[in-house]
């Protein structure tokens, strides 16, 4: 059977290859409390076969105030355990290989923190946002077509504040919340013209795990309310008891683990500990979009611009774009009240990056909108200034924990041409050497094959494809045992 690679599969396998090198070029940031947190659940289940997270938080350094003892009298963990149970293979693949480098000789600590543990949940964290990129493609792709698709998706990859997020901060939540939105809402899109019970029992998984990852995501379940008074011809068809039903149970028993360890942490089956950030009394809906300290559109200004495709979004899909966008709007009224709002040491507000997919939607529809000599240079000037906040903190300039008036932010923007050496001196602190060079080998072992390949019979090309993609992995792996 001949197998042709195409351009697209060519683009996906650079993207993917650049996922795999990313983990190793980087050195994994444990923000604290969020991604140390997270974190203690994997070790300690792993190691400990327990969720007493004394010896995780003090290996960590894990803030003072998280050293409570429970209802139960275990340690306080607010954090959900979903994270945990996604990255849970990557993490024993990480000990695997810290045993095989054991044994040849490697003095490598079987401790749940040396370097195979690390790259391995860094690398499970990337590769499920990748698998999310991947799974709503297609459905830009449908609405808008190739060209405009992969360009919103790198765009809102890059400047919005999951790029901080996926280069530096990979252990937190939101990669894989990212993954399980967009599974949810592919899940869903796909079962709109004829839904059947299958369709129903994947739906109930997809809402379960992503709750099970961020408790907030199930406002994304509206999407469905939203289409059952949208499309009223498929109302009875689409939306009988029995499959609600089995949406529910499976909703539900996808969401146990949460349930289980909420009740061996405090004794009680619902245990929502971060609910006492929320402050009904103040209104900072405004400051979390526009505020200078991490606001989501003065950070990334591009989010703001990707409301130029709103109306071309609703012409194409009416019940989506609005579902989302009551998602979003329902999710800026939560952040508005929580007392945290500016979402702590974040590049712009990461509180919303689970809504990212409206961005994209909206992105892409402005590219079939309004001409692109018009929306290229809004583009641009809003990647730009994100650059800059982003050179910023790479250079510790800014730091995420400190709140910069507008004045005294764009002054430290400008500022930006004689900041050269301290960018890269900090930014190198960041990367290895050896896996640099790794990087820049690979893209010329890809820009090389996409030349020679050309002129050779697809069959071959897919042979040969293959035989790069050994020798990238046989690099990564090489550099891995020297890192």
């Amino acid at each position: 059977m001949k197998t042709k690679i195409g351009k697209n599969g060519i683009f996906w396998l650079i993207l993917f290859i650049f996922c795999i090198l990313s983990c190793t070029f980087s050195k994994p940031l444990f923000l604290r409390p969020d991604a140390t947190l997270y974190y203690s659940f994997i070790r300690s289940l792993y190691f400990d076969g327990d969720l007493f997270f004394l010896n995780e938080y003090d290996h960590l350094n894990v803030d003072p105030q998280w050293y409570f003892l429970t209802p139960t009298g275990y340690l306080g963990n607010p954090h959900s355990v979903g994270v945990s149970v996604l990255l849970y293979p990557f993490f024993v693949v990480g000990d695997v290989f810290t045993i095989i480098s054991r044994l040849l000789g490697y003095d490598l600590l079987r401790d749940g923190y040396s370097f195979f543990y690390t790259f391995f949940v860094q690398f499970g964290s990337r590769l499920y946002f990748f698998a999310g990129i991947l799974i709503f493609f297609p459905l830009l792709n449908k609405m808008f077509g190739k060209r405009s698709s992969i360009m919103a998706l790198l765009l809102i990859w890059i400047f919005s504040p999951v790029g901080f997020q996926f280069m530096l901060t990979p252990t937190m939540s939101h990669l894989c919340s990212f993954f399980t939105v967009t599974f949810f809402i592919s899940a869903w899109d796909r079962s709109r013209d004829n839904r059947n019970l299958t369709d129903w029992l994947t739906l109930g998984l997809a809402i379960g795990f992503m709750t099970m990852i961020r408790i907030n995501n199930i406002l994304f379940t509206v999407i469905l309310l939203i289409e059952y008074v949208f499309d009223k011809k498929k109302r009875i068809e689409n939306f009988k008891p029995v499959g609600i039903f089995i949406c529910a149970v499976a909703a539900l028993t996808t969401f146990s683990p949460q349930l289980a360890v909420w009740k061996i942490l405090s004794g009680s089956w619902i245990w929502l500990i971060e609910g006492n950030l929320i402050r009904f009394s103040d209104n900072n809906l405004h400051l979390s979009l526009f505020s200078a300290y991490h606001g989501l559109f003065s950070w990334t200004p591009l989010l703001l611009i990707c409301f130029i495709g709103f109306r071309r979004a609703l012409q194409k899909d009416s019940c989506m774009t609005m579902g989302l966008f009551i998602v979003f709007i329902m999710q800026l009224i939560l952040i508005g009240f929580l007392s945290n709002w500016w979402a702590d040491l974040s590049f712009g507000n990461r509180f919303f990056i689970n809504v990212l997919p409206l961005f994209i939607l909206l992105l892409g529809a402005s590219f079939n909108s309004i001409s692109w000599k018009l929306l290229i240079p809004l583009i641009g000037v809003s990647c730009i200034w994100t650059s800059g906040l982003f050179v910023l903190v790479i250079s510790r300039i800014i730091d995420l924990n400190f709140f910069y008036p507008y004045p005294d932010l764009i002054k430290l923007w400008l500022k930006i041409p004689i900041l050269y050496n301290p960018f890269f001196h900090n930014l190198w602190s960041f990367f290895s050497y050896s896996s640099c060079l790794l990087t820049i080998f690979i893209v010329i072992l890809i820009s090389i094959g996409r030349i020679l390949f050309i002129r050779y019979s697809p069959y071959l090309q897919f042979k040969l494809w293959c035989i790069l993609g050994f020798v990238t992995c046989f690099g990564v792996l090489i550099v891995m045992f020297f890192q």
